[in-house]
C-alpha cells in the first residue's frame, strides 16, 4: 500500500464509481490533496488563521450566553447564571457587560439549551474561550476528513474529494460559523461524524450505538435540528447494514433524548424539548414557509445562494442521482441525505426571519451542510470534464472566497451584508432588496428580492437541464450501476 492511502482512501467499486469515471476522469491534484492528511492539515492551518481572527473581534450574538453558562458549569457546577453576570463576566467575551438572556419558565436559568455549554464545558475548563476555539477548529478539521470519506465511498477520486471537502469549509455557511460557539457548529460536526459512521465498514455493531448516541446528541443541542436528526436515523435504519440491527440504533438515540428530557425537567420544569422557551409558540412559530424559502435561498443577508453560490452544484448532484437506476447501499446513501437536507430545510424555513437579527447567512442551514457536501460533489464531479462548467465553478468559488476574505478585514460586514454593499455602492440602505429589513420587521419584501430569487431559480432551471443532458447514460453505464 502506496504513503498516504488507508483503508478510507480506497474508492470502492460503488454503484456511482463507474458512471463517475465515465463523466470525468480523476481531477488532476494529487500532488495536493491525494494524501488524507494533506486536507486535514490545511483544514487546521486555515481554521487556526481564523480562530485567530475571532479572537481578535471577540464574540456576537448569542455566543456570550453559552460561554456564561460554561462559565456556570466549571465555577459553579451548576447553570444558575445570575451570580455569573453579576461578576460582569461577558465583560471578558464582548468587552461590556451584557444582560442574561433568562428563560420564562426559570428566570434564574438561560433561554438557552444546555447541551452546547455541557459539551463544550471541559474545553473551556482548559483556557475559557480560547480552550472552545481550539476545540471547534480541530472538530472541523476532523468533519473534513469524515466528510472526504464519505465522497470516496460515492466514487469520487480521493484527490476530488479532498478538494471538495476543503473546498466547502471555505463556503457559507460552513466558513462563518465554523468557530462560532452555537449549536449550529457543534451541530454540523455531529452530522459530519454520522455520515462517516454511515459509510464506514468496521465495527458493525458499534457503529450504530455510535450513530444513535450522535443523533440523540444532535436532537438535545437544540429543538430546531429534531427533524434533521429524526431523517437521518429513519435513513441509517433503512440503509443497508443497518437495518437488522435497528434496534441497536433506535435505542441508545431514544435513551439520550429521554434523557435530556430529565435535564429540562429538573432545570426548567418541563419535559418538553422547548422547556428553555417555555411554549413552542414563543420562539420560532409564526413563520411563513412561501416567504421563509425563498428567504432562505436568496436574500442577500439570510439566503444560501447569494454568499454561497457554489452550492447550485446541488443541482446537477441531484440530477446525477435521478438519472441513476441504482438501488444499492451507495445510491440509498445519497437519497438519505437529499431527504434529510430537504427536511430540515423545510422546518427552518418555516419559523420567522426576525428572530436571526444580526445572523450570518443561512446560519441555520449550518448543520445540514455536511448532507449537502455529498449532492454537491456528485454535481461537481459530473459536469467538471466541460471547460465552460469548469470556469463557471471556479468564479462561483472566487466570488465566495473574496466575500471570506473581505469579512476577515470588515468583520462586521458579514452580519449585514445589504448594509455593506449599499455603502460600497453610495446608495441608501433601502435600495438594496432584501427579503426581511431587521430594522422594519413588518415590512413587505422588497419586488427587487424576489427578481434576484427568480434569477437564481432560473440559473439552477439551465444547470438542471444541462445536467440532465451530461447525465445521459448510455448502455455501459446503465449496465455498471445494475
Amino acid at each position: 500500500m502506496s504513503p498516504g492511502h488507508d483503508e478510507t482512501t480506497r474508492a470502492p467499486a460503488g454503484a456511482f464509481k463507474p458512471l463517475c469515471d465515465r463523466l470525468m476522469p480523476p481531477l488532476r491534484l494529487r500532488t495536493f490533496f491525494q494524501p488524507a492528511w494533506l486536507p486535514g492539515l490545511a483544514s487546521l492551518l486555515l481554521l487556526g488563521l481564523m480562530a485567530r481572527v475571532n479572537r481578535v473581534h471577540g464574540t456576537t450574538g448569542d455566543e456570550p450566553h453559552y460561554l456564561v453558562m460554561m462559565d456556570s458549569l466549571v465555577r459553579d457546577g451548576d447553570l444558575l447564571i445570575l451570580n455569573n453576570h453579576e461578576r460582569e463576566i461577558t465583560r471578558d467575551f464582548f468587552g461590556e457587560q451584557l444582560a442574561p438572556h433568562l428563560s420564562h419558565a426559570a428566570p434564574d436559568r438561560s433561554l438557552h439549551f444546555p447541551m452546547t455549554a455541557l459539551l463544550l464545558a471541559p474545553a473551556y475548563a482548559l483556557d475559557r474561550h480560547d480552550g472552545v476555539l481550539l476545540l471547534l477548529v480541530l472538530l472541523h478539521a476532523c468533519a473534513v476528513l469524515w466528510l472526504r470519506a464519505a465522497l470516496i465511498h460515492l466514487g469520487i477520486a480521493p484527490a476530488a474529494a479532498s478538494a471538495v471537502a476543503f473546498a466547502w469549509l471555505l463556503t457559507v455557511p460552513w466558513s462563518l460559523m465554523a468557530l462560532q460557539v452555537y449549536p449550529d457548529s457543534v451541530g454540523l460536526v455531529l452530522v459530519a461524524a454520522v455520515l462517516r459512521l454511515l459509510v464506514g465498514k468496521r465495527w458493525p455493531f458499534l457503529r450504530p450505538i455510535l450513530t444513535g448516541l450522535l443523533l440523540g446528541i444532535l436532537a438535545a443541542l437544540h429543538i430546531k435540528f429534531y427533524p434533521l436528526a429524526i431523517a437521518l436515523l429513519v435513513g441509517g435504519i433503512w440503509l443497508g447494514g443497518v437495518r437488522r440491527a435497528w434496534p441497536v440504533m433506535l435505542f441508545p438515540f431514544l435513551l439520550v433524548v429521554a434523557l435530556n428530557s430529565v435535564l429540562l425537567a429538573k432545570l426548567y420544569g418541563s419535559f418538553w424539548p422547548w422547556a428553555p422557551y417555555g411554549s413552542f409558540a414563543s420562539h420560532g412559530a409564526g413563520g411563513s414557509l412561501l416567504l421563509g424559502l425563498p428567504a432562505y435561498l436568496a436574500d442577500l443577508q439570510y439566503g444560501l445562494l447569494p454568499q454561497g453560490p457554489l452550492w447550485l452544484a446541488l443541482v446537477p448532484g441531484v440530477v446525477v442521482l435521478a438519472r441513476s437506476p441504482d438501488r444499492g447501499p451507495h445510491g440509498r446513501f445519497v437519497w438519505v441525505c437529499l431527504a434529510a437536507g430537504l427536511v430540515h430545510l423545510l422546518a427552518i424555513a418555516n419559523t420567522r426571519l426576525d428572530l436571526f437579527g444580526w445572523s450570518t447567512a443561512a446560519r441555520n442551514l449550518t448543520v445540514a451542510v455536511p448532507v449537502g457536501v455529498a449532492i454537491a460533489g456528485l454535481g461537481l464531479q459530473a459536469t467538471w470534464r466541460r471547460r465552460g462548467f469548469r470556469w463557471f465553478w471556479a468564479l462561483l468559488f472566487v466570488w465566495q472566497l473574496a466575500l471570506l476574505v473581505v469579512y476577515q478585514f470588515d468583520w462586521w460586514g458579514r452580519y449585514k451584508l445589504p448594509m455593506l454593499l449599499a455603502r460600497w455602492l453610495g446608495v441608501p440602505r433601502e435600495s438594496v432588496p432584501s427579503f426581511f429589513d431587521y430594522f422594519h420587521p413588518d415590512a413587505p419584501p422588497d419586488p427587487g428580492a424576489w427578481v434576484l430569487f427568480v434569477a437564481f431559480a432560473a440559473i439552477a432551471i439551465i444547470l438542471g437541464v444541462l445536467g440532465w443532458r451530461l447525465g445521459r447514460l448510455s448502455p455501459e453505464d446503465r449496465a455498471a450501476l445494475n
